[in-house]
Order: C-alpha cells, then structure tokens, then sequence
C-alpha cells in the first residue's frame, strides 16, 4: 500500500496538474495597450503572428502554464528546468511557465522570449534549423561595433549575464539569442541581426545593407538566403 501511493505521488509530481493552469486565451493576461491586438487573442494566435511557419509549426503543442516562478522559463530543456517545472507541479517536458502578473507587467514578447528558447534548444538538439549560431556570434560582435545599433549589445550584456541563465540556460550564448530577438520584435535592428533569425522570426529586412561602425567606416553588405 505504502509503495502504492509513493508512485502515485511520483506519478503526480511527473505529469504534473499544468494543464488546468494552461493558458490558450491570452488578451486577459496582457498589459492594457497589448491586450486589444488581435494577434496577442491567443498563445497560438502570438505564435502564428511572431514565428515562421515552420517554426510555429515546432512550437504549436508547447503549452504556456499559468504557474509559480521567480522568472518566467522555458521548462524541458534541460534537467535543471524539468526539475523546477516537476517541483512546482507542472511536470516535465517542453512548457512555458509564466507567472500572470509577470505577463500583465512585461507583456506578450516575454512569451516570445522563451519560445526563442525553445526552438534555439531544438536547433542545438538537431531537432530543427532555426538559427547559426555561427552567423549570430559574429552579427553580435559586428553589432556591438555598429553606430547605430551597439545599444542593443549593451542592454542584452546587463540582462543576459546573471545566476538565473547560467542555471537555467541552454548552451552559449542562448540568452544573448532569446533577448536580441525580443528587441528586433518590439524597436527594429540591423538587417544582418534580422537575417540571422530569418528561419525563427517572422521579421522583414533588406537583402543590402549600410554597416557604419562607431570609428566612422562604411560597409556595404549582400545578405543572401542561405
């Protein structure tokens, strides 16, 4: 009887009660200027707007949950993060746990954060092709470098490098990917950051483009497809 119920609360504890707390209507947990855009309706309606087809297409069954964290995080990726999202009840797997009041304060880009994490974590697990990590590195130096753009490199600096990623984190550089996406999406970027998400992110850019760096020269870049 005893061994019984430690399976059963082993049972309970692996498959979790995150579906109750699902999130698939998703306006009512926005910020007031977020919540009326029709593409921020649902999480699947978020994913379809801000992701390409085929990376929609590796996301469409990961859930958001409705559950307890410090900062929201993309669960399953590895085991540090199966471990928090089980000891919290929501299981193991590919989720997204996102606390409703941090969502009300930071908005629908948070989720796209994390789902950037989730295809980058695939990519690496050769699960997909998303994004080179190669080309994002040397986009990011070339970034830190642009007169325009070197901000970004600045403001992704001061949030990637913390405990939190380091315990939490997917691979090198996976935080750095995960917020500059979220900036291209909410203020723009150069179109040799954009190109780099192309297979990620549905996000236009020019196929030529002016690079400027902070020292005064000028570049003229080709971006092809591949």
């Amino acid at each position: 009887m005893l061994k019984s119920l430690h399976c059963l609360l082993l049972l309970s504890v692996l498959s979790g009660c995150a579906g109750t707390r699902e999130i698939t209507s998703l306006s009512q947990y926005l910020p007031d200027k977020e919540a009326p855009l029709k593409w921020h309706q649902s999480v699947d309606s978020l994913k379809k707007h801000y992701f390409t087809k085929e990376a929609y297409s590796a996301i469409r069954d990961i859930p958001t949950i409705n559950g307890p964290d410090i900062t929201p995080y993309a669960a399953g990726v590895n085991f540090v993060s199966n471990v928090a999202s089980a000891l919290t009840f929501n299981g193991v797997g590919r989720k997204v746990i996102a606390d409703e009041d941090y969502l009300r304060e930071h908005g629908a880009l948070t989720l796209v954060h994390e789902y950037i994490h989730h295809l980058d974590d695939m990519d690496r697990e050769e699960e997909g092709e998303f994004i080179d990590h190669d080309a994002f590195k040397k986009a990011y130096l070339m970034m830190a470098n642009d007169q325009r753009w070197a901000g970004i490199v600045i403001d992704t600096e001061r949030r990637a490098n913390r405990f939190f990623t380091d315990v939490f984190g997917i691979g090198y550089m996976s935080e750095h990917i995960a917020y500059v996406g979220q900036f291209l999406l909410k203020a723009g970027g150069p179109d040799y950051m954009k190109h780099v998400y192309r297979k990620m992110l549905r996000i236009a850019y020019n196929g030529e483009t002016i690079y400027r760096t902070v020292d005064g020269l000028v570049i003229r870049i080709k971006l092809g497809e591949e």
